[in-house]
Parts: C-alpha cells; structure tokens; sequence
C-alpha cells in the first residue's frame, strides 16, 4: 500500500503541473462511499484530474505552500495497525524500499489526536517529492473496511506553520 501511495504521488504531481488551469476551490469533501467529510481553507484548490487517473484526490495551497492528497481504497486489513504499526523497529527502513529513498528518515509515527483507534499519523523527510517538496505527514485511516490516507506534502523549512495547517484541516475530519 505504501508503495501504490509513492507512485500516485509521483502521477498526480506531474499531472497537477499540466492540470492547474483546471483547477476549482475545494471547500468541504464529503464521500459517501468512504465516509467522511472533512473541510478545507478556501485558498485550498482541488486539482482536476482526468476521469482515467485513479490515483487519488490533489489539493493545492499556494499561500501555505501545502499539498494535500487522499487515496482510499477497499481494505483486506482489520486494522491499521496491521500495515503501520509504530512498533516495529524495521519500519523507517521498510519506508527506505517502499519510497525508494534511502534518505528517508522517519521523524515520528504515532496514534492521531484525531480518531486514534482508526488513525496512525507518520511524519517523515524524504527527497523524493517533486518542486522542492521533502516532508510529509500522512494520516493512515482504517474505517468501515476500507483504508483512507491524508498524505500533506510540505516544505521542511516551512514544517511547522504547515503542520499547524494540517492540525486545523485534520481537525475537521468526520467519520461517518
């Protein structure tokens, strides 16, 4: 799953590229198949992708220099904790192969504030995002059988205005 979530950065960057002409203010997100909602900044803006990309949902900030992307999928897990589990001492390396960025560092995982039996929260630096961009923090959900993930993708010298951003936005989470 983390692997799938590297590629659909990597297409939905390029296409988010192409794709800004197209693009409309995001506002709130609700999906009734996944079951939540969740409300955005309205300088967020949802980038449009083609009816063939599947990759997920891109959200773009430019007065916050924020990313945001959600992927869900149908799940064959029982919780989250079965595919990111913060105890095991092999997961920054696991992340090292899934990314395939051997500069990756694991700078925290744990339970979110935000729904913390369903939610495990990773901050990571990595240096293969494109424009610059080299920490992530990514909501991993697993709600109703299916496995929702909020990947914010933001500049590291800019962390922690953005990471009280994510906080704000993440706040607004419902799950149905």
């Amino acid at each position: 799953m983390l692997q799938d979530w590297k590629t659909a950065t990597f297409v939905i960057m390029v296409t988010a590229c192409l794709c800004l002409p197209f693009a409309s203010k995001a506002g709130g997100i609700k999906n009734r198949h996944y079951h939540f909602s969740l409300s955005l900044p309205e300088t967020m803006i949802q980038v449009v992708n083609s009816p063939e990309n599947k990759a997920g949902e891109l959200y773009l900030d430019s007065a916050s220099n924020l990313i945001l992307l959600i992927t869900s999928t149908e799940s064959r897990f029982k919780s989250v904790d079965d595919y990111v589990d913060c105890s095991r001492s092999t997961l920054e390396n696991e992340l090292r192969i899934c990314y395939d960025d051997t500069s990756l560092k694991l700078l925290s995982c744990s339970k979110s504030a935000f729904y913390p039996k369903k939610t495990v929260l990773l901050q990571i630096e990595l240096s293969v995002l494109p424009s610059g961009y080299d920490e992530c923090e990514i909501y991993f959900i697993h709600h109703r059988r299916k496995d929702i993930q909020f990947s914010f993708m933001f500049l590291r010298a800019n962390a922690a205005p953005a990471i009280n951003e994510v906080s704000k936005i993440m706040s607004t989470l419902a799950l149905h």
